[in-house]
């Protein structure tokens, strides 16, 4: 869509603004890619948040050893790379979690887990934008949608109260 509206628009450069329900990593990096600059909240899906565990930003990634320090300070590092659903993710762990006195607020599990995928420092570029400029996401929430869903739910049950 973005895209599109750079074609209409005839610009060179755009900025974006999105919910964070249109959080799509593939397509952040389609407009990172063409010269699209994005803005698009990450959505909270994190469990372990809500279960007063450490998230995934509890960990700093440190890109030139190429691995992640956990909050009690060791180092989390690449064990194998996968793809899931067209992704290439990297997997990192450390083999010191067992006698961590953080691994109660860390994981239920035997040792924690972080994946990266292989253009997460375009997501990441992008969050520092959004923390940088704040207010792109208060126009986001000033602007206004069409309501098409309601127009078609009146009009379902228009027609339901005409057939009964």
């Amino acid at each position: 869509m973005a895209k599109q509206a750079r074609e209409a628009m005839a610009t060179d450069t755009l900025s974006v603004v999105a919910d964070r329900g249109y959080f799509k990593s593939e397509q952040i990096l389609a407009c990172h890619d063409t010269g699209i600059t994005a803005y698009v909240p990450k959505p909270m899906t994190s469990g372990a948040k809500a279960d007063e565990r450490f998230n995934n930003d509890a960990f700093i990634y440190d890109s030139a050893k190429n691995e992640y320090i956990c909050p009690a300070g060791e180092a989390l590092i690449w064990r194998y790379t996968s793809v899931e659903k067209g992704l290439t993710l990297h997997r990192y762990w450390s083999s010191k979690c067992r006698g961590c006195a953080m691994k109660p607020q860390c994981t239920p599990s035997t040792k924690r887990r972080v994946r990266r995928w292989e253009h997460e420092a375009v997501l990441e570029q992008m969050h520092l934008r959004l923390i940088k400029a704040p207010e792109m996401m208060r126009v986001r929430k000033r602007t206004f949608e069409y309501p098409s869903g309601r127009s078609k739910n009146g009009w379902v049950r228009r027609t339901s109260w005409r057939e009964s």
